[in-house]
């Protein structure tokens, strides 16, 4: 968890007279700034925030939860959730699988035959698409869990577990608590008020 050192809801003069010359792009902007506070981690990360979120507060990245959140320590061991944040180095996975390899990008990519979009990695350097998180290409599949063939296997991931029966498209099993903790990534458990 990294703590939250400014938030800031002000905009200086440099800002504003860009903003004026592109009102397209101030709609779009403020859309997603309205109610927001500019925040800088103390490791340098920087993203948008609750208005209510203030110096001490933690950005966290949950188990299973597809945001970052800013968290209010109140007891020991006990958080209230401030709400979402959206952080630079925080929204990709990066607190679980560390950084996005140099030469690859995350993008959200359409796909016509299925009218729909699917997250996927590109390789700058090749130009090609990969569906598999280039962080764990060389990390085998724990115990009994294998790839599923399917149709669309060139926009998403279908793993099978065969001791389980445990069929899914949504979940990948290198990423499980387990699987995490055996990669010697430190994961905390605490209560949310």
């Amino acid at each position: 968890m990294q703590k939250v050192l400014i938030p800031s809801a002000g905009i200086n003069e440099n800002v504003i007279s860009f903003l004026e010359e592109d009102s397209l792009y101030l709609a779009h902007v403020l859309v997603f700034c309205v109610g927001r506070s500019l925040f800088k981690t103390t490791e340098g990360h920087i993203g948008l925030a609750p208005k209510e979120a203030k110096p001490g507060d933690l950005v966290t990245a949950l188990f299973g939860c597809n945001s970052a959140m800013i968290l209010r320590p109140v007891q020991a061991g006990k958080y209230l959730v401030v709400g979402e944040a959206f952080c630079s180095g925080v929204i990709n996975g990066e607190a679980f699988l560390g950084p996005i390899p140099g030469s690859f990008d995350v993008l959200y990519q359409y796909t016509e035959r299925q009218k729909a979009y699917y997250w996927a990695f590109i390789d700058r350097d090749s130009g090609k698409f990969q569906v598999e998180d280039p962080r764990l290409v060389d990390v085998p599949l724990p115990a009994g869990w294998r790839r599923r063939e399917h149709e669309n296997e060139e926009f998403e991931d279908w793993f099978v577990n065969d001791e389980t029966g445990e069929d899914n498209n949504t979940f990948d099993p290198r990423g499980s608590p387990e699987a995490l903790k055996s990669r010697g990534v430190k994961l905390e458990a605490f209560d949310l008020v």
